[in-house]
Parts: C-alpha cells; sequence; structure tokens
C-alpha cells in the first residue's frame, strides 16, 4: 500500500494502522439507476434493504410499469441503516431517467453484493444491487441500483 502512495508522492501510512481500518474507511464511487419514477437530488441518502424487501423489488423489476405499485418501496423505519450519499443527481435526458453519482463503504457494497447473491440464487456478477433512496426534504424513498462507477465512466 505504501509503495502506491509513494508513487502518487504521497507519504506513508502509520504502522499502527491495520488494513481493518482500511477496509472500514474505504469508500467507492457508485452509479445509482433509479427504478420507474424519481428524481435523486444532490446529497439523497442511500439506505440498504432486507431480504424480504430485495426479493420483492426483483418481482416488481419484472413486472410491467403500469402494474407496479409505486408505493411498495416508498417508507422507511427509523434507523434504517444509511450505506451512503447521492454526490450529483439529476434527470437524464439520455436514459430517460432519474440517475445519479454516489459515494458507498466498500464494505456495505461487497454485503449489497453478498446479499443480492444469496436473495436472486443466482451467481450472476452483472446483476445490480437494490438499495433505497430519499431525498433529503422528502420522507418518500425510490427503488434504485447501483452500479460501480469505474474510471471512465459517467
Amino acid at each position: 500500500m505504501n509503495s502506491l502512495r509513494i508513487a502518487r508522492s504521497l507519504g506513508p501510512l502509520p504502522d499502527e494502522l491495520n488494513n481493518r481500518d482500511l477496509m472500514q474507511a474505504a469508500l467507492v464511487t457508485v452509479k445509482v439507476n433509479v427504478c420507474r419514477r424519481g428524481l435523486p437530488e444532490d446529497l439523497a441518502l442511500i439506505y440498504s434493504m432486507e431480504d424480504e424487501e430485495v426479493s420483492k423489488a426483483i418481482a416488481a423489476c419484472q413486472v410491467k410499469t403500469d402494474e407496479a405499485d409505486p408505493e411498495q418501496f416508498a417508507s422507511i423505519t427509523p434507523g434504517e441503516p444509511i450505506i451512503g450519499r447521492v454526490t450529483t443527481g439529476n434527470f437524464s435526458l439520455s436514459i430517460g431517467s432519474g440517475y445519479a453519482v454516489g459515494a458507498v463503504s466498500l464494505v456495505k457494497w461487497l454485503e449489497l453484493l453478498k446479499q443480492q447473491a444469496r436473495v436472486s440464487n443466482t451467481t450472476d456478477r452483472g446483476m445490480s444491487p437494490f438499495v433505497k433512496i430519499r431525498n433529503t426534504n422528502s420522507d418518500q424513498c425510490r427503488l434504485a441500483r447501483l452500479e460501480l462507477l469505474e474510471e471512465g465512466d459517467g
């Protein structure tokens, strides 16, 4: 790790810092694709979902748009875990729906991937995990999918 930091003209990490601390503090940049309706705004909150909610989300995405219940994922319970934030969000004319870029904890990202594989009973690595997003000026959550934002994407 220190060799990578030195190559970028950064100082070495302290000796007392361990790998677990680095993992807990790491963030990954993600694309937030809103399912159905909704417009993510800057600084919106990203929430994880329980297994049963993810099962419902998978089923809801397989149903035609007109038949889906938009209020099904609209509520949050107090104390629901916030796993990240939207940094930039708006309506994308090229996609035709709400789109955002956000940051999520690396540990939570890995947990979401495990949850998605467990709930969907598949090993398909292309499947994006489901989350709920909520704008700071609203109490309503929207169903969304996260994708890892790689260098050069955007």
